[in-house]
């Protein structure tokens, strides 16, 4: 840092401290914002702040002393330096930083409202990069900012990119950290529009979370294999000064991403022919990287050459990963029909259940009467219901299976099952199958026994089947992948019980089908012009994924008890 400072009486506050507390609290508003517009709470942040701050001390200070202990008179002075707060002595390296970002998302990811360690990591970094561009800038005329690079140049007219040789006969050398901070800006920029746009139409195989870090890691990871070869200091492992520490990161995090983004790709698209020649290119731009590296040390003469050749092969390598980033995504309007679709595939149930209904209502009137009076138990018109005033299982609507009719504000609920092949769902052009009413309580058994435990009893599982209002599942051939159902009256509330997607599915917006599914039920069976409550309970690291939907937690407290029936053995 530069030896400017600013002087309140007898305090000494450097000008470069001021710069890092601004590019910390540029971070700090960055990430809050984009955490709590898309439902994190308001608290995480700033129990997140001290240890960010922390953890970015101790682990820049830790780097640097270990590439660069000859700058210090002992390992105990240089972390008691910062016990004191003197600041001034010795210096960081960026690594620290995102070891910090790593270790305050694992740490603070389980809080209430905090939707995990890769959600934290997504709303860091943008933040992130713009922090580590300014902290860049404080630097920008020091003895490490400048490259390796000579130019010569006529007049000022190059600053700020550029910064004069000392006694300044003409010569320039590349302002290294502007670089940095010009690109960080740029990766801003692109992060946050992806964090905040968040494929709007397709999802990320597996989850979307972490995939705006990994973006962030592979623009990064790009920018520092070029920048941090061109400057003088570069920090080195003590046993190996041939590539620096930042550029074995970067390439650890290149690999990574790949191998990452590889296997989920084969898994859920199976191997195609574009993943071989995306490996190649990605092994080229990896192992020409490499190359340049070693000529850029041999020959100092070919510095501009090699440089620009080492920056196409990095962004060759970016964009391999983001490439099989795009080949995880799962477009989510060819698997989910238009809800109007939808609508009328339930409107047409509807309409042949009453069809039907008119129909036997018909064969039934041909026939004798042989209710009597004692039978108080029978239904005797289509407007009666029991004399107790609560309606049994033979009230509930088509979809449950059950058979009555109940007709309310002028809303026909239908009395038997919807069993045709056309009205009984349909088939996704993905070649999964989305069917109603049909999961067997052996299939829900086999579902939750692959996200939980503890299951119910088959005993339990066929009574709670029978008696729900709605369930749908679906299947890839004749194996059942998810499910959910719903359970109400019919009138005002509806609350959605068991929703289920096995782990080697998730991630592919069958969730998502599911809830719009039941919301489309609700629709057409509800009481035109009235408003019904949905409801449902959600861990907190699911809760984002039902607000997208509408839902909204509220302050209520769920109380539950698991009473044991009597009569029941242990």
């Amino acid at each position: 840092m530069e030896n400017v400072a600013i002087f309140i009486g007898n305090t000494q506050i450097r000008w470069s401290t001021l710069i890092v507390i601004c590019a910390v609290f540029v971070w700090f508003s960055v990430s809050y914002s984009l955490l709590v517009s898309h439902g994190g709470k308001r608290y995480v942040m700033f129990v997140c702040l001290p240890f960010m701050v922390f953890f970015s001390l101790l682990f820049g200070r830790a780097i640097h002393w270990y590439s660069h202990s000859e700058l210090y008179k002992s390992a105990e002075d240089a972390f008691y330096s910062l016990w004191t707060g003197d600041f001034s002595y010795g210096s960081y390296d960026m690594p620290g930083i995102l070891l910090a970002a790593l270790l305050t998302a694992v740490l603070c990811g389980r809080l209430i409202g905090s939707g995990g360690t890769r959600r934290l990591l997504d709303a860091f970094s943008p933040g992130l990069a713009l922090g580590m561009g300014i902290i860049y800038l404080a630097d920008r005329f020091g003895t490490a900012a400048r490259s390796k690079m000579v130019f010569t140049l006529s007049g000022q007219t190059y600053f700020p990119l550029f910064v004069s040789e000392d006694g300044n006969n003409g010569s320039y050398r590349l302002a290294v950290y502007f670089v940095l901070f010009a690109g960080l800006f740029i990766i801003f920029l692109l992060t946050s529009v992806f964090y905040i746009r968040r494929n709007p139409d397709f999802q990320v195989i597996g989850s979307y979370k972490g995939s705006t870090f990994i973006l962030f890691m592979l623009l990064l990871s790009a920018l520092e294999v070029v920048c941090d070869s061109m400057r003088y200091d570069s920090s080195y492992f003590r046993s190996n000064g041939f590539v620096s520490i930042i550029q074995v990161i970067s390439a650890l995090c290149f690999l990574a991403v790949v191998i990452f983004y590889s296997i989920r790709s084969v898994n859920g698209n199976g191997f195609k022919f574009y993943h071989p020649i995306i490996w190649v290119f990605f092994a080229a731009g990896f192992g020409g990287a490499i190359y340049i590296e070693y000529l850029v040390q041999r020959h100092t003469d070919w510095y501009v050459k090699c440089y620009v050749i080492m920056s196409i092969c990095c962004i060759a390598m970016a964009l391999c990963g983001y490439i099989l980033h795009l080949t995880n995504c799962v477009d989510i309007r060819k698997d989910i029909p238009q809800e109007q679709e939808c609508m009328d595939l339930l409107a047409e149930g509807v309409s042949a259940a009453i069809a039907e209904l008119e129909k036997d209502d018909a064969e039934d009137a041909m026939l004798p009467d042989v209710s009597t009076e004692d039978d108080n138990d029978t239904v005797k018109s289509d407007d009666t219901v029991q004399e107790s005033g609560t309606a049994d299982a033979s009230a509930l609507p088509a979809a449950t299976g059950l058979a009555a009719t109940e007709t309310v504000s002028g809303a026909a609920v239908a009395e038997s099952e919807i069993s045709e092949p056309d009205v009984n769902g349909y088939e996704t052009e993905s070649g999964l199958s989305v069917r109603y009413n049909v999961l067997t309580a052996e299939e829900f058994l086999s579902l939750w026994n692959s996200v939980w435990t503890s299951a119910p009893s088959l005993e339990q599982t066929c009574l709670a089947l029978d008696h729900s209002l709605f369930r749908v599942s679906v299947y890839e051939g004749d194996t059942v992948v998810a499910m959910a159902r719903v359970i109400g009256d019919l009138g005002m509330c509806y609350y959605v019980k068991d929703v289920i997607v096995r782990p080697e599915y998730q991630g592919r917006k069958i969730g998502s089908l599911l809830i719009d599914e039941i919301l489309k039920f609700v629709q057409a069976y509800g009481v035109e012009g009235t408003k019904i409550a949905v409801e449902l309970s959600a861990l907190p690291d699911k809760v984002p994924f039902y607000e997208q939907f509408g839902f909204k937690a509220n302050e209520a407290k769920r109380l539950r008890i698991m009473y044991k029936v009597k009569g029941t053995e242990e």
